[in-house]
């Protein structure tokens, strides 16, 4: 069978039924593959890093594995955003490059280029994905394709990239008789939970507090049923916003530098905090960690054993998947009473939550998030609307998705591509802010290609509102490249020339006059004007 055609059974072997990417002479021979297996789809959009965003998106909504391909040089080079988007957030995805003919490669590192758009690719992806190759032989493809999605999945997920020169690609391959890759049967080496200690911990403590990460996406059951044992308060990160229905009344927010006042009020005040899966970043934390959680014991479980060794001082650090720590926990659970605590919290968030409803951004998001179905996806660009979003979406059983590692820009629209090929019948909601729309904007016209029912919310306060926030209090005011020297586009124009519905929303009652052409499943463009002079 052909090289490129056993590539694609492969794929489909793991769940893959679409394929996105950018065409190329050096990937021609992958992607007619993929068009001509009736299992696959291959969705073509109109740069390579809109591509690696959407597949991306497909993965974590898919539950499976996400595929990208890209020819080589500029396009290989284009994919390395979507490639690191997916090494910080660990999603678990497949990139194939083609490259230049095997005899044309150069014959060494002195040489800088040999070929037509030759590039090291695997150099340059070296250190963004857990396992990249050139293959230079196709005896090998068997091997290494096997080996590099069984990484892609192992352990802490993560991308891993394959670079097939194009006469490779089209060689014929008997795949029963090439060598393949035989994983080991031994189950990663994780630490004993050691529930006991867990338990005496939380048992002991008056004020404990469940911290949900990125680790803790695939465990949201688990984790409900865990706090209905032990009703423990919960707060999230970024990647941990969907882990659970806020409607939970445990639930209390989403901390850190641009958290919600209530849940950062219960990382200060608590006396035991249990850290699920997530890395504890600087915008968790801030840059003092003795200020952090300064009166708790800390439990921290993740996949990852580096990241076990820094930030903090836990008390407790246990190296182990996070879903199999809660299976652990469950066998043996304490028995804990904070009522006091818990009424304390509750409380405090009725309060926190009028005094954050005056905000007119935060009303609106909030706003939108009702106005979906329970099981929408949401995804988010990188800037003011991404931190609203985390703020005030109200999320059930949606799921949420943004550049939480990476901080890209320009992601929130392929990503809304990427969901709707993952679900079709899931409603998809891209909110941007508006520098991120224009970064990746050409996939508008994937959306109007495919008819894709996805609504894009601008979030337009004609100005790059962070950057403006940062030069307000270090820069004396001085706007330079944030307000002075940039300017928004006519939304309603774009809106046309893409022949997509508009409308412009100012505040919450034009939502309520507008709900059934906003839910209507058709392409459209939802402008939100906001003042320039918006502080988060």
């Amino acid at each position: 069978m052909k090289l490129t055609d056993f590539i694609v059974d492969k794929l489909s072997e793991y769940g893959v039924d679409v394929v996105f990417g950018y065409t190329g002479g050096s990937i021609a021979d992958l992607i007619d593959s993929v068009c001509e297996d009736s299992r696959m789809r291959f969705v073509q959009t109109y740069n390579e890093q809109g591509a690696a965003f959407a597949a991306n998106a497909y993965a974590v909504k898919h539950g499976s594995l996400g595929a990208c391909v890209a020819s080589s040089g500029p396009g290989a080079i284009n994919l390395i955003n979507g490639i690191a988007n997916a090494y910080f957030d660990s999603i678990p995805c497949v990139f194939i490059t083609g490259n230049v003919h095997s005899l044309g490669r150069k014959e060494n590192e002195n040489i800088r280029q040999n070929a037509f758009q030759e590039t090291d690719i695997v150099s340059m992806v070296k250190g963004i994905t857990k396992y990249c190759v050139y293959i230079d032989d196709e005896s090998k493809v068997v091997y290494e394709l096997e080996k590099a999605i069984h990484l892609a999945n192992d352990g802490r997920k993560g991308p891993v990239l394959i670079d097939i020169p194009y006469d490779i690609q089209r060689k014929d391959i008997i795949p029963d008789q090439l060598l393949r890759y035989v994983k080991s049967e031994d189950d990663p080496i994780f630490d004993i939970c050691d529930i006991e200690a867990v338990n005496e911990t939380v048992t002991n403590c008056k004020r404990p507090l469940l911290l949900l990460g990125g680790g803790c996406s695939e465990y949201g059951d688990k984790i409900c049923t865990l706090i209905d044992r032990i009703p423990i308060p919960v707060v999230v990160s970024m990647r941990g916003l969907d882990v659970i229905s806020h409607s939970n009344s445990l639930y209390l927010g989403f901390i850190g530098t641009y958290g919600n006042r209530i849940a950062n009020l219960a990382v200060e005040n608590c006396d035991c905090l249990i850290v699920l899966g997530s890395r504890l970043d600087e915008r968790q934390m801030g840059y003092i960690k003795e200020q952090f959680a300064p009166d708790a014991k800390i439990i921290r479980v993740d996949i990852d054993r580096y990241e076990l060794c820094r930030k903090v001082d836990s008390f407790l650090s246990i190296n182990a998947d996070v879903g199999k720590f809660i299976d652990c926990w469950m066998e043996n659970t304490a028995i804990i009473e904070n009522h006091e605590w818990y009424n304390f919290l509750i409380d405090k968030k009725k309060e926190y939550d009028i005094e954050e409803s005056k905000y007119l951004p935060n009303r609106i998001v909030r706003k939108f998030s009702s106005v979906f179905s329970c099981d929408a996806v949401f995804t988010a660009d990188v800037g003011q609307n991404q931190i609203l979003c985390a703020q005030s979406l109200d999320l059930r059983e949606n799921r949420f998705l943004c550049s939480a590692g990476l901080g890209c820009m320009g992601y929130s629209i392929p990503a809304a591509i990427g969901s709707y090929y993952a679900n079709k019948e899931a409603e998809i909601v891209a909110f941007c802010g508006d520098g991120g729309f224009m970064m990746n904007m050409q996939e508008l016209q994937t959306i109007k290609r495919d008819n894709l029912p996805i609504k894009i919310i601008v979030l337009n306060n004609s100005c790059l509102g962070l950057i403006r926030s940062l030069q307000n209090k270090l820069f004396d005011k001085r706007y330079h490249a944030s307000v002075e020297g940039y300017e928004s586009p006519d939304f309603e124009a774009i809106a046309g020339a893409w022949e997509m519905k508009y409308l412009c929303v100012k505040d919450v009652h034009d939502i309520n006059e507008n709900l059934e052409e906003i839910t209507n499943r058709q392409p459209m463009i939802i402008e939100v004007a906001l003042p320039e002079e918006i502080n988060i």
